[in-house]
């Protein structure tokens, strides 16, 4: 899928699905990156992307943190910072 919409569906769909199935969610969440970005880097301002790719952020950091990998944990937080100042929090999923 070319289109940054499309992109956004997919990407948003295999962060949902992490947040679903733990054993899986690593593998999910990764594949979802080249999505988000491509419909970030097509649309860079838009809101419910950027939502999408914070929600994406936060998960990964929380399953960083119940593997005792702090330092990804710092990293992902960090991610997940920059995502949120262009969506409030009630936009987040």
């Amino acid at each position: 899928p070319g289109h940054p919409e499309h992109r956004h569906g997919l990407a948003r769909g295999l962060t949902l699905w992490a947040g679903a199935d733990r054993p899986a969610a690593g593998r999910l969440l990764a594949e979802a990156v080249e999505h988000h970005c491509e419909a970030l880097a097509a649309e860079p301002d838009n809101r419910a992307y950027r939502a999408a790719w914070a929600a994406n952020r936060k998960l990964a950091a929380e399953l960083a943190l119940e593997a005792g990998d702090y330092e990804a944990a710092v990293r992902l937080a960090g991610e997940f910072a920059e995502a949120t100042p262009a969506v409030d929090q009630k936009g987040l999923v």
